[in-house]
């Protein structure tokens, strides 16, 4: 059978999809551990014992309730802003972590 040019576009096609994927299956990191830190900065250690360091917000005064899915590559956090209206910080944000990024912030306007 003769390989026609239409034939090796769709193996070369195919093949860039499978390593592409492969690629993508490879960057996601699998978390061990997340917790804030007596500093107030959130610690993610990875399976392989690497720590991660994610983003600050800019208005955030102190994280609370860290928690790892099961899936063991997303966790999430509350983020603390001051407050108008109390002498504390509340939490007005729910940050998603995923493969090295934050990847949701969920704002809803008034206290979770």
């Amino acid at each position: 059978m003769a390989k026609t040019p239409y034939f090796m576009g769709l193996m070369a096609c195919g093949m860039s999809l499978v390593v592409g994927c492969i690629s993508v299956f490879a960057q996601s990191v699998r978390i061990a551990s997340v917790d804030v830190d007596s500093n107030g900065v959130i610690q993610v250690v990875t399976t392989g014992g690497e720590q991660l360091n994610p983003p600050t917000e800019p208005d955030q005064i102190s994280l609370a309730s860290p928690k790892l899915a099961e899936d063991e590559r997303t966790a999430g956090w509350l983020v603390n802003d001051e407050n108008c209206c109390t002498s504390y910080p509340i939490p007005l944000e729910l940050a998603i972590y995923r493969d090295g990024k934050i990847t949701h912030r969920f704002r809803p306007g008034q206290s979770i």
